[in-house]
């Protein structure tokens, strides 16, 4: 989420199943890339560290 509460989006090359990393405030966050599309057309990320 952005700092408005807006979802952040991103391109990626990657195939879903794949990992992202993303750094915020010292904090790192993983997102596994899914193949579900939403109904804009873009694809969700889920996050990896909330099954933790």
């Amino acid at each position: 989420m952005t700092a408005d509460g807006s979802p952040l989006q991103f391109s990626s090359t990657r195939p879903a199943g794949s990992t992202v990393t993303r750094v915020r405030d010292g904090r790192v966050d993983r997102f596994q890339l899914t193949d579900v599309p939403l109904h804009d057309g873009t694809f969700a990320a889920e996050p990896t560290h909330w099954y933790l």
